[in-house]
Order: C-alpha cells, then structure tokens, then sequence
C-alpha cells in the first residue's frame, strides 16, 4: 500500500513540473510569435518600399507561422496534464482547468549524490515486497522442517462410570489421568519430506524472482543516475547558450539603434534566443 502511494505521489509531481514546463514554453512561444510579427511587419514595409525582395517578406511569413503551429501542440498537452492530474487526484478528467498552486514550503528535491547509496534499492517497494515473499517462504520452509522432529505432549484421560449398590440410589463418578507423551513422524515420514521439498522448491522460485528484481532495479537506478548526470550538464550549456544568444541578439538590437545593422537581423537574433531557451 505504501509503494502504491509513493507511486501516485511520484506521477502526481512529474505531472504538475512537466505542467509547470509547459506553461514557461507557452510564455515563451508568445514572446516568439511577437517577435514573428514584427519581422513580418518589417519586411512588408521595406517590399512596400522596394528595399527588399518577395522572398525576404514570404521568409518573415513563415517563421510566424513555424511560431504559430507550436500554440495548439502546447495546449494539447498542458490538457493531458491536467486531465491525468485530475485523474490521479481521483476527480473527473475535466474537473481541473489549471494548475492548483504549490503547496506552502515545497521546494525541489536535493541534488542526486554522486555515488549510487545502497540503501536506495532497499527502499524501493518492489525490492522490499519480494524480500518479505522470500523471508515468509523462509518460514514455511522451516515450519515444514520442524515436523520431522518428536513432539512432546502433556494428555489428560478421563474415565466415567455408574455404581449401582443394593442399598442406596445409584450414582456417577469420574476420574482423571495427567501424563506425558511423546508423538513420533514414523508412518507420516513421507508426506513431511514430500511438502519440505515442495517447500524447498517453492523457496527457491521466490529467491530467483527476487534476484531479478533486485537486478532490474539496479538497472532502474543505474539508468536514472546516469540520465539524471546527463540532462543536468545539458540543461547547464543549454542555458548558458541561451544566455549567450539573449546577449547577441541585445548586441544586434543595439546595432540596429545605432543604424549600424537592419530590424531583420535583430529580430532574427531574438528569436534564434527564444528557441533556445525553449530547449533550455
């Protein structure tokens, strides 16, 4: 049941941050379409003025409309998050239109460490779920041993009886015997072995399960870890080039203001920077 929960829990939180990712993407897909627009305005204006080719105009047109194609996608799937969240939070798909707001003191989970713990895949609950298999197997297994064994008993023997003496009413009387016994497996030998050895066999079915489990989580972790390394250094030159594109296009844009450069270039640049930080 706890793994059950952990589980939801874990679906729930990837959700609301890919939603969360999502709604950034948006904000930033507007700034892009903006950006578009004016490139397009500009270019009609210098076709209007025969400064510039149709083609330079038809170029302008189409990155508006690349920016543009990337809204109802965006929608989609801030939609499908939404609707899994509502589902996993056990309301109707389309009962949540946003998202709630961050509950008061979360933050984001620590750093990975940079050696795997080996108390990770003890934590895991398929890990756990199959070692309590293996222990209670473990038990039957000697509890089918046991049997093998004398037993020992204390019995207690009862007798009845009626006398019937010629001069008075009959009566009843009881007496009771209390003694040790000893019990042995000597005609039952036989069905004992036979369900150790089912036992025994069963056992070492739940041991192989757990092996693989244990392998297939490691596997998991590794994987995650590994993933984990990777996607951090690339959201770092991601961003770093975004920073770095940002400062170039402000560079043109200065440029433009000094009349040393064209609006095209700069607007060019802006949304060269906007695509990156998407990426990002």
């Amino acid at each position: 049941e706890h793994g059950a929960q952990l589980m939801v829990a874990s679906d729930i939180a990837t959700r609301y941050f890919e939603a969360r990712g999502v709604e950034k993407r948006m904000r930033i897909l507007e700034r892009a379409i903006y950006v578009a627009e004016r490139g397009v305005k500009y270019a009609q204006g210098r076709f209007r003025s025969g400064q510039t080719e149709a083609a330079e105009m038809a170029r302008a047109e189409m990155m508006l409309r690349d920016a543009q194609s990337k809204v109802e996608p965006l929608k989609a799937l801030l939609a499908s998050h939404l609707r899994r969240i509502a589902v996993l939070m056990g309301k109707p798909p389309q009962s949540l239109t946003e998202l709630p707001p961050m509950p008061p003191g979360a933050r984001r989970p620590p750093s990975l460490p940079a050696v795997m713990p080996g108390d990770v895949l003890a934590r895991r609950p398929d890990v756990r779920g199959v070692e309590r298999k293996v222990r209670a197997q473990m038990a039957k297994v000697g509890s089918a041993r046991a049997e093998l064994f004398p037993k020992f008993y204390i019995g207690m023997g009862t007798s009845a009886g009626r006398i019937h003496p010629d001069d008075m009413e009959g009566y009843n009387f009881g007496t009771q015997t209390l003694g040790v016994g000893l019990r042995l497996p000597i005609f039952t030998a036989g069905r004992i072995r036979a369900n150790i050895a089912a036992n025994e066999a069963q056992l070492e079915g739940v041991a192989l399960e757990y092996e693989k489990t244990v392998l297939g989580a490691l596997e998991d972790v590794e994987n995650v870890y590994n993933a984990h390394h990777a996607y951090t250094s690339r959201v770092a030159y991601l961003s770093q080039s975004a920073d770095l594109a940002h400062q170039f296009a402000r560079e043109r844009m200065a440029l433009f203001g000094a009349g040393q450069s064209l609006l095209q270039a700069a607007l060019e640049a802006q949304a060269d920077a906007l695509e990156r930080e998407d990426d990002a």
